[in-house]
Parts: C-alpha cells; structure tokens; sequence
C-alpha cells in the first residue's frame, strides 16, 4: 500500500512540474545558447564638457534581446571599477557592477550613466574615459564612455572684489548670483566663457567692462548646451544693470538662452548712454533681449533675435541710439501678439500711477524683421518732450508713418534677404534690399569686423561677395 502511494506522489510531482515548466512564457525560459547576442543601442557615448564636481546629464544605453527567450547577463560592470567616475544605473539601482541580469525575450533594458568629475587645477579641458563590460559568459561587449572635464571658477551669491578682471584660463560658472557693488569694476576679457546655473544672474551696480574681439567673444550662457539645450531660452536670469550704474561696455559679446539679455534700471539727469553695447550678438531670449526702463544706451553692430516678449523694449523715456543693428524675431519658437521693437515715453505702473520721461530716440541703417505685420511699435502718450530719428531702417509694418527718410517698409518675409534665417544665419544674400541701402555713419566695420564701405548696407552684416 504505501508503494502504491509513493508511486502516486511521484507521479503527482512529475506532472506538477511539467505543468508549472509549460506554463511558463517562452519569453521568461532562460536559453543562452552560444548564437545568441544582444544588441546595442551604441558602442560609444559621449559627454558634452562637464564642469568638475557637477554631475553630468545622463546618457542612456539601452541593450535589446531580439531573441524568443530570455538572455541572462552575467555581469554589467563599469571597466574602471569603484574609482571610475562613471557609475550605471540599472532596474533603479546605482553602483558600477551587476550580476545576473536577465532581459526576456523581445525585451530590453536600459542602463543610465552618469558622471561626476574631481578637479584637477587644470586650465585645459582634459579627457576622461571609461568603458561598460557586459559579459554574457560566452560573448562580451564594450561601450566606450568618452567625456572632456573641465575645471572652472564657481561662484556662488558674492559681492565680488572691488576692480577684478577675468582671464579666459577657466570658465567661470556663476550659481544663484553675483553682484558688481557700486563704485566697483568688473572687466572681463576676451574669449571667456561665463556659465549660469538656473535662474543665476549677474547684476552691476558699479560698471562692466565686457571687453571680446571679432575671433574670440565674451560669452554667457547657461551651464547646459547639450542636445536641446544648445537654444533653449530662459535657463538663467540675465545681465541686469542697477540704478547708479554707468560706463558699462559690452564689446564682441554673444549673449545665450537666458530671460533676459540685458536688463537696464539707469535712469540719471544726464544723456550720456551708461551701457554701450557694440559687436554683439543676443539670442534666444524667453523675455527681452534689451529692455530698459528709463535709461540711456547706445547699441551698434548688434544682432538680437528670437525674443519670447521684446527684443528690444525701452519704456518710459530715457536716450537710445541703434545703428547698424539688425532685429528679427522671425523664428517661431514663442507665440506672440505684439510688436517686439517697442519704444514708449511712458508706463503704468502696478499702482496705475504712470511713470513719464522724455523719449530721445535715433534708430538708423537698422533691420527690424520678425513674423507679425508690425513689429515696431512707438508710444508717445506720455505728453513729454520727445524727439524721434528713423533713417535708412528695413522696417516690418503696414504704418505709412514710418515710410520716410530712406526707410523701407514691406511685409514679405523674405524682404530684408537674409541667409538662412531658419539656420540662424543673418548676413544678408546677394540680392538683400539691405545692400548700399544706408548712409554713411563713421561705423567703418560690421558685427564681424569686416570693412564697410562709403556705401554701407543697412544692418549689423556687411555683404562681402566672394571674389
């Protein structure tokens, strides 16, 4: 009898198994025959420059099994070990070394790697390598992981020293904000970089000497410019000039992905401009590329473009001269409804009280372009004593008003005859309205520092035909 009944048990277990095995999903049936290999979504991945001590982006590694049945993987392990400044993220775990990892057939798994660098008191960027193993015991495979490091100057909420200059060895990475206190200097030299982090900005109570040449810039950015974010707008606040601040300069200077280019709080009893801006390029801003509030500028061979509000907006008087500049805001990346070039000798307050200041305006031998049928707009309301000078401009609108003096008003879009705006490009074509269309300012050398001749064109570009 109890034969009877092991046999019984036997043959109830062998069934058992044999169901609970058929039951299961070929898919989830572990087979790692030798043929089987796993594909990869790359074998190299690669870092934009990282600033040292700040972690990096994350790059994504996804490993696929188009195979019926699942592939266990002996090891993912980073060839650097514990010291490599790499580590892997995988099923949500971080470290730099996994065993047994099982992906079911049809299936894949991704792998998250990131990066934090240790400085070196390095000027220069430097390489920084590493590899991922992944080891299916009868087949292995590499991915190269390639970043440059770079040391660089923080700083983060100081009031900096009183006259100090910046040198192009390091970029200097500005964290929350830095202030330039009244009756102080910064004076930032040719080919440096100044990176924000979200929402940073620099302010300048004293005075800013921005002081790039025509082959090496002054540039400010965000610290991201990886991928989409290469002109992504409003990643960081902006350059804002303080009441009491004057003789600022910004020479050959590109201005990137902030919310504001240049912010202008200077109002004074005098007209001599306090920020003087010459050679420069201001783009991809989510507000306004210039907007002043009762101040005094003077902006030449200045190229400002793709504003989310203003490109330039100069409110409740004050003395603005643009020559040779060029204005279009003729991408699409923000959805607008009024004019972006705005000027006005007024403006109503939260309180509704009304701030008014004459206006003293020149614009001449300036392209003001975007995709609305009028992008210039100016308000005279204020009943102040304001003076206007529009010359020899390439104006957008349908305003008879602004069809003098040499001006040219039209709407087809392809009227100034740009290069490629979709590329970015804002030199004018060979067939430009813009070309020897201006007059004769004194300005001999265009945004890039080509010469300009007795008959100039209208705009920050001078057109040189290749010869």
């Amino acid at each position: 009898m109890s034969n009877v009944i092991l046999r019984n048990a036997l043959l109830i277990s062998i069934v058992l198994s044999l169901a609970i095995w058929s039951c299961t999903p070929e898919q989830e049936i572990i087979d790692n025959s030798p043929g089987d290999i796993l594909l990869l979504s790359t074998d190299t991945l690669l870092f934009d420059t990282l600033f040292t001590s700040v972690g990096s982006v994350t790059r994504r590694l996804r490993i696929s099994n188009k195979n019926r049945h699942a592939i266990k993987i002996a090891n993912i392990s980073l060839e650097g070990g514990p010291s490599s400044p790499y580590n892997i993220i995988v099923n949500g775990d971080k470290g730099f070394s996994f065993d047994d990892v099982v992906i079911f057939g049809g299936d894949s798994l991704l792998i998250l790697v990131e990066i934090t660098i240790d400085p070196r008191n390095e000027d220069l960027p430097f390489l920084v390598k590493d590899s991922i193993s992944i080891d299916q015991g009868n087949f292995q495979q590499y991915v190269k992981l390639i970043s440059w490091g770079q040391d660089a100057n923080f700083l983060k909420n100081v009031i900096l020293n009183c006259n100090e200059t910046w040198t192009a060895e390091r970029p200097y990475v500005i964290v929350e904000g830095v202030l330039v206190d009244s009756l102080c200097t910064l004076t930032i030299e040719k080919g440096v970089r100044v990176l924000f982090d979200n929402n940073s900005s620099l302010f300048v109570q004293g005075s800013l000497k921005v002081k790039g040449d025509t082959s090496d810039q002054v540039i400010f950015r965000s610290i991201r410019s990886d991928g989409i974010f290469e002109n992504t707008a409003g990643q960081w606040g902006g350059i804002f000039f303080l009441e009491g601040s004057k003789s600022n300069i910004i020479d050959n200077a590109i201005i990137s992905n902030g919310q504001f280019g240049l912010r202008v709080g200077t109002p004074d009893e005098d007209n001599i401009p306090d920020v003087v801006v010459s050679n420069t390029v201001i783009e991809n801003m989510s507000e306004a590329g210039i907007l002043a509030i009762s101040s005094d500028i003077d902006a030449r061979n200045t190229l400002v473009f793709n504003c989310g509000s203003y490109m330039i907006g100069n409110f409740a008087g004050g003395n603005y001269n643009y020559y040779h500049c060029t204005f279009t805001n003729d991408l699409n990346d923000f959805r607008r409804d009024e004019s972006s070039v705005q000027f006005s000798d007024n403006l109503i307050l939260a309180d509704n009280s009304i701030l008014r200041e004459d206006l003293h305006l020149e614009i001449v031998n300036t392209i003001i372009w975007g995709n609305l049928e009028d992008e210039l707009l100016i308000s005279l309301e204020g009943q102040t004593n304001s003076s206007l000078v529009l010359q020899n401009n390439i104006i957008r609108s349908t305003l008879a008003d602004f069809d003098t003096n040499g001006n040219l008003i039209g709407q087809d879009l392809n009227f100034p005859g740009f290069v490629s705006p979709f590329q970015r490009e804002y030199a004018i074509d060979s067939l430009s309205i813009a070309r020897n269309a201006g007059i004769d300012l004194g300005i001999e050398f265009d945004i890039r520092g080509f010469a300009r001749d007795d008959r100039p064109d209208i705009g920050a570009f001078e057109r040189i035909d290749p010869e």
